[in-house]
């Protein structure tokens, strides 16, 4: 992390990269996907991990073979979340005490990268 004692700030966004990380391959392109951690007073209230990728086409077929490779998160394991993503590009699901999301955002260039995006966060009161 980006503070000095590798604790999460008091209050604040750190955006890194672990280039200990395994990259991401797909289409021919690798990329190393990027971690965001939202804090206050020193506690972690909310997380994110960001892969971006090309697609040569946003059919629903490329966009399966995205989330297929993507597998190794257990939530794109299941056909419903897949669904939800291919057909909404989102999906959302609130707890008591969390809320969950998967983002895809598709590239309006031709030869632009597309990505997908996990969130979770906490609720506070």
């Amino acid at each position: 992390m980006n503070s000095n004692n590798g604790m999460p700030d008091t209050n604040g966004i750190d955006q890194y990269m672990n280039i200990d990380q395994a990259l991401f391959s797909f289409n021919t392109a690798k990329t190393l996907p990027t971690l965001g951690i939202t804090t206050n007073q020193k506690k972690i209230i909310q997380f994110s991990s960001t892969t971006i990728f090309y697609l040569a086409d946003h059919s629903e077929e490329s966009i399966k073979n995205v989330l297929d490779s993507l597998s190794n998160f257990d939530l794109l394991r299941d056909a419903k979340i897949q669904q939800s993503i291919i057909q909404n590009s989102l999906y959302f699901s609130s707890y008591p005490d969390y809320e969950e999301m998967i983002k895809l955002v598709l590239s309006d260039h031709e030869f632009g990268y597309d990505k997908i995006t996990y969130e979770i966060k906490l609720i506070i009161d």
